[in-house]
Formats: structure tokens, C-alpha cells, sequence
């Protein structure tokens, strides 16, 4: 038995301690607490977040804070070594009424424009930068505002140096720090405020610093019922596998034959390549024993697909024909030779609210029709290369 396996009446008796556990009813209250963030999958999208700091940082929108967060924002920025000759005595003579704020500002996530003052705010959470990208946002700076002040910020969950000398390092920790005090100090907050402010709090403490209530229960609740939860983790139908199950249900339809499959990868051969594509050889390293297929990769942790085309490593004279037919530009190791090959990053389609599954899959054709389109004439045309099937 393996470290992930459970006989049915094990799975029930676990999953009923779980059930009653008290960690677990804690959480369950706690998720049934509405949090606008959650509701709308964003608790990590760079740009809503973004959207949500732009808010807070204007002194004239409606929250009802005035300058306060935006102050002790500038007043961070005015002690760091590398905010230059802007100091904290700069900061208590800005004039708040006509600071300006835009977003997306030549790729630029956040932009505060003050009379002799610009702060170009670059906004990271699970992605890193770009090339380059800090030193052109630098020079976009430099060359459009001809202010006394330029201050720039790379804002990050843990507050990591950025790769630019000159970019200040800013940590949604200390945002975290300041929500708290406004949410326990000001008891007149707007009560729409108060509950957004909240709301972000959460979000912050439990996606991006892993520690809020539901991180703690969390741990603890994984501590109890470890046996139960690797168990799930290892069986558990993911978004991808839902488009998977669509996908498959389309590729039968349009008549392929489905090839050696896991979980992992779903593989095909039309039904012409299906009678002249060598196969049934234990050899080789598809469960079926096929020296060609085309393949989809689900690749869950990047929440991405792969489409490719691919020959295994069979016997050499099969293969080089194979080779000589497709060409040698694959991009294939191990004896793998792979055609083809497009990724489909689906990580904010998945987040949206009803995501359409079956969407996906038809977008997931288009690309396989094409590739099929493609290589099946190349194939068919050299067909006599092949030992033909019973």
C-alpha cells in the first residue's frame, strides 16, 4: 500500500473524525464569512490589487480616510536611503488636494504626480520582472516629468530587493501594519470602508502572507487528518481536469482515437494515422506500444496546457523515418522527438467566476486541428514507411 492509498472503510472513518473535528468547524464558520475578494477570485491578481492600493492611496476618494494611508506611505519612502533629497519635511509640505494617480501609465502599475514630486510604484506578486523592465520604466519616468522629486517603488509581498538599484523595496507586510491601525484607531471609518478594509486585511494575511486565522487552522486542521488530506490532494479532480473531461468528450466526437493516456497527458491519433502508425510494442515507452501520437500535457501547478506531437524512442529504423517525414528542428530529449509544442497559459481564465470549461476545450481544438491539419498530410503521404495495421 502507498503512502496515499485507502481502503474505502479507512477513507469513511477518517473523513468522519474530520468532519467532527473542532479545527474544522472553526474553519468552516470562518468561510462562511462573505469576503468581496474571495467572492470574486482576485485575492491574487497583480492588477486588482492594484486597483484596491490606487484607492487607498487617493486622498480625495470615498473612503473616507483622507491623506492618512497615503501619508504614512510617503513617509516610508522619505527615510529610505534611496528616496534621495525627498525627505519626511518634503512630505508634511505636499499639497494632497491636486495629487494626481494613474494607473497602468505606460505599463506602469501605480503613478502618483504631486507639483514637484513623482512616485512610480511597480507592483509584484507571484510574478518576477522582467528583463529590463525597471530600468525602461525608470527612463519613461525621466523623460516625461520634469519634477524635482522622482521616488521609485518595487512593491512586493515580502518586501524583496529589487533587481534595480534605484527602486525602493516596499512589503505588503507593512500595508498589512497600517490597515490594522486605521481599523483599530479609527473608530468613525465609513462602515463600507470598514468592511473592505477588512476584507483586504484577510485577503492579505491568508493569499500572500500566510498568516491570517485561516493559515493557522489550516496547518492545524492538515496536522490532525494528514493521512486524509494526502489522500485527497492525490485524487482530487483539478480545474484542469475538468477541461480535460470536456476536451476528451470533443476529441471522440470529431472521431480520434484516444492513445496511451494518464492523468497527466491525454493522447490521440486520427482515425487514418490510427491504421498506419506503428503500435502494440511493448518496447517502447507508451503503455499502448504507439511510435507517434499527439499529446496534451496538463501541467496543474502553472495551471497550463501543452499541445504537441510527439515520437517515442522506438526502434531506429521506424524512428528515422519518422525523423526524416517531420524533420529534425524537434525540440525533444531522452530519445523523445516533440513537434508542435504551444502552451496555453489558462491561470486567469481558471480564476474567473464560471469559467467556462467547455469554452476551453474548443479553444484547446483549434489548436490540435491546426497541428493535426498540419502534420497528418505529411504522414499519410509516406504512409507505405510504415508497417500497416491488422
Amino acid at each position: 500500500m502507498t503512502e496515499y492509498e485507502l481502503t474505502e472503510d479507512e477513507l469513511q472513518i477518517k473523513y468522519a473524525d474530520f468532519l467532527k473535528d473542532t479545527s474544522f468547524q472553526e474553519f468552516e464558520m470562518l468561510s462562511e464569512n462573505p469576503n468581496i475578494f474571495e467572492i470574486l477570485k482576485t485575492q491574487t491578481y497583480e492588477i486588482r490589487h492594484s486597483n484596491f492600493l490606487a484607492w487607498l492611496l487617493n486622498p480625495n476618494a470615498n473612503h473616507g480616510l483622507g491623506d492618512r494611508f497615503l501619508k504614512m506611505f510617503l513617509l516610508d519612502l522619505a527615510v529610505d536611503k534611496k528616496s534621495d533629497d525627498f525627505n519626511v519635511i518634503t512630505v508634511q509640505n505636499l499639497d494632497y488636494s491636486n495629487v494626481e494617480i494613474f494607473r497602468e501609465w505606460q505599463n506602469i502599475d501605480i503613478v502618483l504626480l504631486f507639483g514637484d514630486l513623482v512616485v512610480a510604484i511597480e507592483n509584484k506578486i507571484y510574478h518576477f520582472e522582467t528583463k529590463g523592465q525597471l530600468e525602461n520604466y525608470k527612463e519613461k519616468i525621466e523623460q516625461e516629468f520634469n519634477v524635482k522629486h522622482k521616488v521609485y517603488v518595487f512593491l512586493n509581498p515580502n518586501g524583496d530587493d529589487a533587481s534595480h538599484p534605484d527602486f525602493i523595496s516596499y512589503s505588503y507586510e507593512t500595508i498589512a501594519i497600517y490597515l490594522e491601525q486605521i481599523l483599530s484607531l479609527n473608530k468613525s471609518l465609513l462602515s463600507r470602508t470598514r468592511i473592505y478594509l477588512e476584507d483586504y486585511l484577510e485577503n492579505l494575511k491568508n493569499t500572500l502572507m500566510g498568516s491570517g486565522e485561516k493559515n493557522a487552522l489550516v496547518n492545524k486542521i492538515y496536522s490532525h487528518h494528514k493521512d486524509l488530506i494526502d489522500f485527497i490532494i492525490q485524487n482530487k479532480s483539478s480545474e484542469l481536469q475538468k477541461v480535460r473531461f470536456q476536451l476528451e468528450k470533443l476529441i471522440n466526437e470529431r472521431g480520434w482515437i484516444l492513445g496511451s493516456s494518464s492523468k497527466k497527458y491525454l493522447r490521440f491519433l486520427t482515425a487514418d494515422l490510427d491504421r498506419i502508425i506503428p503500435k502494440n510494442d511493448p518496447n517502447r515507452d507508451w503503455k499502448e506500444g504507439e511510435a507517434f501520437l499527439f499529446q496534451v500535457d496538463f501541467v496543474d501547478n502553472k495551471s497550463e496546457i501543452i499541445t504537441c506531437c510527439a515520437i517515442s524512442p522506438c526502434e531506429i529504423s521506424i524512428r528515422k523515418n519518422l525523423l526524416d517525414i517531420l524533420g529534425d528542428n524537434n525540440k525533444g530529449s531522452g530519445g523523445w522527438a516533440i513537434y508542435n509544442k504551444t502552451s496555453h497559459d489558462l491561470k486567469d481564465i481558471l480564476n474567473t467566476v464560471d469559467c467556462d470549461y467547455l469554452l476551453i476545450a474548443k479553444e484547446i481544438m483549434l489548436s490540435l486541428e491546426k497541428m493535426v491539419k498540419e502534420i497528418q498530410p505529411k504522414l499519410l503521404e509516406n504512409q507505405n514507411k510504415f508497417y500497416l495495421q491488422a
